[in-house]
């Protein structure tokens, strides 16, 4: 089924966040809230953020697209958010503790 580029930039800043929220979740877990992300990899991931907020400002301001109603994604989006941090959680859970 075809998505509106509305729809598909609001997912696109969700799964952003849903990869944030993860990595500071496993941080906090254990690396004692360190950075993972080092050096090139961090400035990566900050201009991806960026690029994203972008184009998140830029769907925000589009008019919807006959039959897209980002009341509905929003709705789903968020419960596969939950779905997913659910996952992250519970692999996490999975993974032995680091020794301290």
């Amino acid at each position: 089924m075809w998505a509106s580029p509305t729809v598909e930039a609001l997912t696109l800043v969700e799964l952003v966040a849903a990869e944030e929220e993860a990595r500071a979740s496993l941080e906090s877990r254990y690396f004692d809230g360190r950075p993972v992300l080092l050096g090139d990899a961090a400035q990566e991931w900050a201009g991806l953020r960026d690029m994203v907020d972008r184009l998140a400002s830029l769907a925000e301001v589009l008019p919807p697209v006959i039959g897209a109603r980002a009341s509905e994604h929003r709705r789903s989006a968020a419960a596969g958010r939950r779905h997913r941090a659910d996952r992250v959680q519970e692999r996490a859970r999975m993974l032995p503790t680091m020794p301290g």
